[in-house]
């Protein structure tokens, strides 16, 4: 049995940069005419070069899933990164971009499969992974990096990270659909120190081809992820958004911030106390976000948050640890 593999994602909230479109889920597969690849045996192995985050509300129902069968799509920490201060949730998918391009964060996915068009016994998992080659940037002042998603790169999986036992599935005219199980992913919010949790009831819905692999992941968030990593991992981030453009921080309550600045919006919405500093309480008891972070789904005889992204991968390489 050959192995397919991708690599899954960073979120980012608060990073610098252009607000960006609203994006569609990529799982047109492509026409062989145009496909330099299309006559060449599967390699197996993928590495994410984009993560779609949800900018908007319509898009976090488009890559939700259905978790606990009640017919209504999912996606509550989908709807949050949607729906923040006007611009964070948009400036969150570029921070996400930047560290996809810089390989800050390098997850690894693997998908076993006899035939990637039909094939009713597939299997699919998300790894850790670590030390891409080439390397990412050439040198530390490179605007662009993204040297390691050309489709020839290789990685190695991070031997001390968790590793999830596979989703069962199957491949259907090339759209792969596997799950529930468990997905451990990456989460990064701009400055803060990147978080890991585990998504249960995860499903993974993708369209396969020889050089790309597309579509969308969800799960559910357990409570105490929730309470323990997101919600201090957002306050990092709002947080670093306020030190970076806020230039007064021990004289509030102006606080030193510019008019319309990132930093004003997140002081104005979490800064409660008017302190300069945003605050894990702040955060938790803001209500935007205690409403969409509150359990939506219950999975695995637990309640837990919702969240589902849309991905794109090419080509890559490494050595499948099981």
């Amino acid at each position: 049995m050959r192995y397919v593999a991708v690599i899954a994602f960073v979120i980012a909230c608060g990073d610098g940069g252009a607000a960006v479109q609203d994006a569609a889920i990529d799982t047109a597969p492509q026409d062989a005419a145009t496909d330099p690849d299309a006559d060449a045996p599967p390699t197996g192995h993928y590495v994410i070069d984009r993560v779609n985050l949800p900018t908007s509300s319509a898009l976090a129902r488009t890559y939700a899933f259905d978790l606990d069968n009640n017919t209504s799509p999912d996606n509550a920490l989908g709807q949050l990164i949607a729906n923040l201060p006007v611009g964070l949730g948009l400036y969150g998918q570029n921070a996400t971009t930047a560290a996809i391009d810089r390989g800050d964060v390098i997850m690894l996915a693997d998908v076993g499969a006899d035939d990637y068009v039909n094939d009713p016994m597939v299997t699919f998992t998300l790894y850790q992974g670590e030390n891409p080659m080439p390397m990412p940037c050439s040198s530390a002042q490179d605007p662009v990096c993204r040297r390691h998603l050309a489709g020839t790169g290789s990685f190695s999986i991070n031997a001390a990270a968790p590793i999830d036992p596979r989703l069962s599935g199957s491949i259907g005219g090339g759209q792969l659909s596997a799950g529930p199980g468990h997905l451990t992913v990456q989460l990064t919010f701009a400055d803060s120190p990147t978080i890991t949790v585990t998504l249960l009831s995860a499903r993974a819905d993708l369209t396969s081809t020889t050089a790309t692999l597309s579509g969308r992941i969800g799960g559910a968030i357990s409570p105490t992820d929730v309470t323990t990593k997101i919600i201090p991992a957002l306050s990092d981030g709002f947080q670093a958004i306020v030190a970076q453009e806020c230039t007064m921080l021990s004289n509030p309550p102006s606080c030193g911030c510019p008019q319309s600045s990132r930093g004003e919006m997140v002081k104005a919405q979490f800064d409660t106390n008017q302190d300069c500093n945003i605050s894990v309480g702040e955060v938790q008891s803001d209500s935007l976000v205690s409403g969409l972070l509150a359990p939506d789904v219950t999975v695995e005889s637990m309640q837990a948050v919702s969240f589902a992204f849309g991905l794109h991968a090419v080509t890559g390489a490494f050595t499948d640890p099981q």
